[in-house]
């Protein structure tokens, strides 16, 4: 069981805040629980076809090179294809099926 204000749980809430916020501007909001990765939130915009990684940071920020994930985030920036698939069984078998 988590302390009640433990550092996990107030990360946790700053990710809900900026996950509540973002689908309140029109995205679908994945969240990597404890994913110890630099990437927190990923929001898909499907009208602006826009893809957005989040580092949520609870402690106020001075400036963006005192966040360590700021320049991998930074590194991941670019145009990527984007497919879509569906992993499902067919004869016992699981695959990527392309929709």
């Amino acid at each position: 069981m988590l302390k009640k204000n433990s550092a996990y749980q107030k990360g946790y809430k700053v990710e809900l805040k900026a996950k509540e916020r973002l689908e309140n501007m029109g995205a679908l909001v994945i969240r990597s629980s404890k994913s110890r990765t630099p990437i927190d939130l990923i929001a898909i915009f499907p009208f602006s076809h826009e893809i957005w990684l989040i580092q949520a940071k609870k402690k106020e920020v001075k400036n963006l090179s005192s966040v360590k994930e700021a320049e991998i985030l930074k590194e991941l920036e670019g145009e990527y294809k984007v497919r879509s698939f569906v992993f499902a069984k067919k004869n016992h078998r699981y695959y990527f099926f392309a929709v």
